[in-house]
């Protein structure tokens, strides 16, 4: 992956992770199921930026998978999205 990407996913994964550091009362006051699955996958998804980000290749191919970075964001956004539905108001 380019330079880009990885600036990308540590752009991603630093940013999240002050954001629920600083702030954590964003994501409410109290998570229930759907949201504490969301939590998990969102925590995932910035783990796995954060590999990415500092440039970590591993060797065998279910990590490569795991690791990789369309993974991450993907994790990133489906972990988000109950969160962002829940501001939004929908």
């Amino acid at each position: 992956m380019s330079r880009a990407a990885r600036a990308l996913s540590l752009t991603i994964a630093i940013g999240l992770s002050l954001l629920l550091l600083v702030f954590p009362f964003v994501l409410g006051s109290e998570l229930g199921a759907r949201e504490h699955v969301a939590l998990t996958l969102l925590l995932l998804g910035i783990s796995g930026a954060f590999v990415h980000g500092f440039g970590y290749e591993p060797q065998r191919r279910a990590w490569r998978v795991l690791f990789h970075p369309l993974t991450a964001w993907s994790l990133v956004c489906v972990g988000l999205a109950p969160f962002l539905v829940r501001v939004v108001g929908m």
